[in-house]
């Protein structure tokens, strides 16, 4: 039997290698300059790549070893057979059901490319949205603003519903009971052990927000010259208060003189700082803002064992987008390493969450006041000055968007658990119950659609929180294990590369206790950021 699984595993990779990569720059294509050309070249080969993976014979093959793993007297093979057959499960699709969940994917993905708000009769990107939110103190500017980041919505939302009826009819032909328990299974993720924790979260998390949101209201309310029973979302610097960057005067005044690529140069020396080299995949990179270009930061791995990992950013020289860059390198770091003396199936993070957790523990570092004085090179008196504020603007940082994530994973759950409810007024009670965001009186449009990753990252928010946890549990045992943090640490670096090296040998929770010694759980998390401000 091993001699069987092992000529179709070549005859797989064979076939597979080529194409994903082929899909992977056209991706990057259509990412890149929002071509139409590109979309219809993804399209004809993630058709190609799905109708393999839906293919019932291969299925039943995956299936019936599956079913015979103790008879697979090969632990890699063994984790390969699993890997395939848990993704074959999600692909179970007819042909009709794969055109339409392909085409349809690429129709919205490139509304989300090609849309830009209008505010005043003028078009305005993302950044320049952002920039309004963050900066101005006219209530009606900003509202309009706010408005315009949400106009996507009634764009997208029939394909997206339409998306949702294919995904959940798929999953339930498969028996599942919807599309999301699906996912959940196929990403061996527990869906009780994800709501209990959840639930634990939200009990950590609630009171130590709401004080932190408390103080960031009154704050809020003086810019704008209003009651602080008056603040409407508008009101916040982020469209779904789902992050509450710096006061500009505190962190993003040290980006000021500074050259137009030193995100860049700073990305690099703070990888090299722990003996982690990114330089392979900068030069494949697209950083700089463009018309036409996706608005969207992310990390692609087109040719992992080749070092062709590429990331798509839009920088400014500010300190959200100096989090943003190191967080997509921490992605690239990953699967750039995650490939050698690996079979090609095993290459790669171990998860979603695993490469999560290692982007935020690079993206923390921009708030940290060693990163500010010793790489940014702003000024150290400056930076102890404003160490509570520091400390106080990361933990807010990190609680919001932990009670933004409870809105997403319940939105989801209930999304295709009942597709056909009262969306729009379901997102804004989830948000006034875990966000404390108001909701704008009479306000009845589909808002929830306008978030890109409902449509062209489904189920995927919770591996945010999982990486979360898992990110500050591997910072507190690289500083038990080496003696200090991951900056200017290259024994941090080698502790990296050797939870690298595993790829996906091990399933995601396995290898957290391989690493760490312990279980994946809240307590680092919480020690590190569940607080009151100082």
């Amino acid at each position: 039997m091993l001699k069987d699984i092992k000529k179709f595993l070549a005859e797989e990779e064979k076939f597979s290698k080529p194409l994903w990569k082929a899909t992977a720059l056209a991706w990057w294509g259509k990412e890149t300059t929002g071509e139409e050309n590109y979309s219809e070249i993804a399209q004809v080969l993630s058709e190609t790549l799905e109708k393999r993976a839906a293919n019932p014979e291969r299925f039943s093959k995956i299936k019936n070893w599956h079913g015979q793993m103790d008879k697979i007297d090969d632990s890699d093979v063994q984790r390969i057979i699993e890997s395939l057959y848990l993704g074959a499960i999600g692909s179970q699709k007819n042909d009709e059901e794969i055109s339409k969940t392909v085409k349809l994917g690429l129709q919205i993905s490139s509304d989300y490319v090609k849309h830009r708000g209008i505010v005043d009769g003028e078009e305005k990107s993302s950044n320049d949205l952002s920039d309004i939110l963050k900066q101005s103190s006219d209530n009606s500017l900003s509202e309009k603003a706010w408005k315009a980041t949400k106009t996507i919505g009634e764009k997208v939302e029939g394909k997206l519903l339409d998306l949702v009826e294919i995904r959940n009819s798929s999953a339930k032909r498969m028996g599942f009971k919807n599309y999301y328990s699906m996912r959940l299974i196929t990403q061996e993720v527990n869906e009780d052990f994800l709501f209990n924790l959840l639930d634990e979260l939200n009990e950590l998390t609630r009171e130590p927000f709401l004080a932190h949101k408390r103080k960031y209201d009154s704050e809020r309310a003086q810019r704008y010259n209003i009651n602080e029973d008056e603040i409407m979302p508008w009101h916040y610097e982020n469209p779904y208060f789902q992050s509450v960057p710096f006061d500009t005067s505190v962190g993003d005044k040290w980006f000021i003189g500074k050259a137009d690529d030193c995100l860049e140069k700073l990305a690099i020396e703070t990888f090299d700082s722990c003996g982690l080299d990114i330089r392979s995949s900068i030069e494949k990179s697209d950083l700089y803002e463009r018309e036409g270009k996706s608005q969207h930061a992310f990390c692609l791995g087109v040719d992992d064992p080749n070092g062709d990992v590429r990331v798509l950013c839009n920088l400014r020289n500010n300190l959200t987008w100096g989090d943003t860059v190191l967080h997509e390198y921490g992605h690239a770091i990953y699967d750039l390493l995650a490939t050698e003396n690996l079979p090609w199936f095993l290459q790669g993070p171990a998860h979603i969450n695993s490469t999560e957790a290692i982007a935020m523990i690079f993206g923390r570092q921009a708030l940290r006041p060693e990163w500010l004085i010793d790489f940014l090179g702003a000024p150290s008196n400056e930076v102890n000055d404003a160490a509570v504020q520091l400390v106080n603007a990361q933990r807010f940082k990190m609680l919001a968007f932990s009670r933004w994530e409870q809105v997403m994973c319940r939105f989801e759950k209930e999304l295709y658990s009942n597709p056909k409810q009262d969306l729009n007024q379901l997102w804004w009670d989830l948000k006034e119950e875990y966000q404390d965001v108001r909701k704008p009186k009479g306000r009845n449009k589909p808002d929830w659609a306008a978030k890109n990753h409902i449509a062209t990252a489904p189920v995927y928010y919770h591996n945010y929180m999982l990486g979360e946890m898992t990110a500050s549990q591997l910072e507190h045992d690289i500083v038990k294990t080496t003696g200090s943090g991951l900056l200017k640490n290259k024994k941090a670096g080698k502790y990296l590369a050797n939870m690298f090296s595993f790829g996906s040998r091990l399933k995601w929770d396995d290898l957290v206790k391989e690493i760490t010694g312990e279980e994946l759980s809240p307590r680092c998390w919480a020690e590190d950021f569940a607080k009151a401000p100082e």
